[in-house]
């Protein structure tokens, strides 16, 4: 996963026709899958987030901000937990309605694991913009058991890394907020 950057020519037009045959069975079975199917693509894509480009990165976003605004409600662990577990619900039907492993569009995962690491960070308002940094970061490197679920078929192995990369994020950003307050 790091060394994408240094990919050739080839190797980069190769993979950017993948997903574009990705993107298409999956636009297929949004217009002709059944109910079901439907719904679990537009849980799995968050709302349609996912066919966005860069969806991931809004899908964060959005897991972030309902962290943030959830927070004070005292709703904020009942929310990541019902993202999480509808996540994979809706990524292992999408899965087997469509036949792809782990479509980028799906973010969902993104969703549930930035909303994670601003929960565990006990972050509101603009001070969720740490737990959302850690997260993109920790959801690159993938650190252990993150890179064992990531291998894992189906939507556990989806959402399940996400969740652990929000957990480790949501760490750190606690504890960078200690130390600043410490510093202070």
């Amino acid at each position: 996963m790091a060394g994408r950057w240094f990919r050739s020519a080839a190797a980069r037009r190769a993979r950017s026709a993948g997903r574009e045959r990705t993107r298409a069975v999956l636009r297929g079975c949004r217009r002709s899958g059944g109910t079901g199917d439907r719904v679990a693509l537009w849980v799995a894509t968050a709302g349609g987030l996912g066919f966005l480009p860069r969806g991931g990165v809004f899908g964060s976003f959005a897991g972030a901000a309902l962290g943030a605004l959830l927070a004070p409600t005292g709703w904020t662990w009942a929310g990541v937990a019902a993202v999480a577990l509808l996540g994979v619900v809706a990524t292992s039907r999408v899965q087997r309605a469509c036949g792809v492993s782990d479509p980028g569009e799906v973010c969902v995962d993104e969703v549930a694991g930035a909303w994670l690491a601003v929960a565990v960070a006990g972050a509101t308002g603009w001070a969720c913009a740490i737990p959302l940094a850690c997260f993109g970061a920790f959801d690159f490197l993938k650190p252990w058991p993150a890179n064992r679920l990531d291998a894992w078929h189906g939507g556990a192995g989806v959402v399940g890394d996400d969740l652990v990369a929000g957990l480790y994020a949501g760490l750190v950003a606690r504890a960078i907020a200690r130390l600043a307050g410490a510093g202070a």
